[in-house]
């Protein structure tokens, strides 16, 4: 399922479920291990298309990955995306404050910050297998969340 967003700009958070521990090369990052459990990967989508674009992108499967996501998406699913329409790109600090919420921790260094301008460590992170949606949409201060199933 495609939740229906706006083909503007925006800052967004795809909220991933992996049911099983899973090893995934992930392009020339490197192959690494993931334990079952929540994973939010924090982007911005500015080109053509806006948001609409980009999630419809990552939340249908690729046969031709390009972000780091593509590459670990068809191990899990997509339960949910917390997105803004604030023009400014907002990721990283999406990704600090991620940071500090319980038992957020990263899984993958590197893993979605080529173009990172704040040095964050990586803009996929890891929180276990208990996670309160709600409450992590409010700590990163997103302004809409739509769940999927």
């Amino acid at each position: 399922m495609t939740p229906t967003l706006p083909a503007i700009p925006g800052t967004y958070g795809l909220i991933l479920w992996l049911p099983h521990d899973t090893r995934a090369r992930i392009g020339r990052l490197g192959t690494y291990d993931f334990p079952a459990g929540w994973y939010a990967y924090w982007g911005s989508a500015h080109g053509p298309g806006g948001l609409a674009a980009r999630i419809r992108h990552h939340v249908n499967l690729t046969t031709r990955p390009h972000w780091h996501f593509d590459f670990l998406r068809p191990h899990g699913q997509i339960k949910a995306v917390l997105f803004t329409l604030h023009p400014d790109d907002l990721e990283c600090l999406w990704v600090q404050r991620a940071l500090t919420f319980p038992n957020a921790n990263v899984p993958a260094q590197g893993f979605g910050n080529q173009d990172c301008r704040q040095r964050c460590p990586a803009h996929l992170l890891y929180f276990g297998t208990h996670l309160n949606l709600d409450d992590l949409a409010t700590h990163v201060k997103a302004s809409t969340t739509v769940h999927l199933d």
